[in-house]
């Protein structure tokens, strides 16, 4: 994304269970968010909601989370693909 003619790295992560969410640096009511344009939020789908959904930068998010799994879920043959993997020492 393009911050300030910036380029930050950000991941975009779901929580299934939307029981919590990041708080840290580009959370959802971070004041970074402030710096950026609304038609860059508007091409990355940023919103803030209650919704499990949030972004954080990428250092961040390999910092916190020693694993990951992306899903994606076909409505239409009604069957998901998943990867799971783990974060290298």
């Amino acid at each position: 994304m393009k911050n300030d003619g910036e380029t930050v790295k950000l991941v975009k992560i779901r929580n299934p269970w939307a029981q919590t969410e990041w708080t840290g640096e580009w959370s959802d009511h971070c004041p970074n968010w402030e710096e950026v344009s609304d038609e860059e939020k508007e091409r990355i789908d940023f919103a803030v909601e209650d919704d499990g959904g949030f972004y954080m930068n990428f250092e961040d998010w390999i910092g916190e989370f020693e694993m990951f799994t992306i899903c994606e879920y076909y409505f239409s043959a009604q069957r998901e693909i998943c990867i799971q993997a783990c974060f290298r020492d």
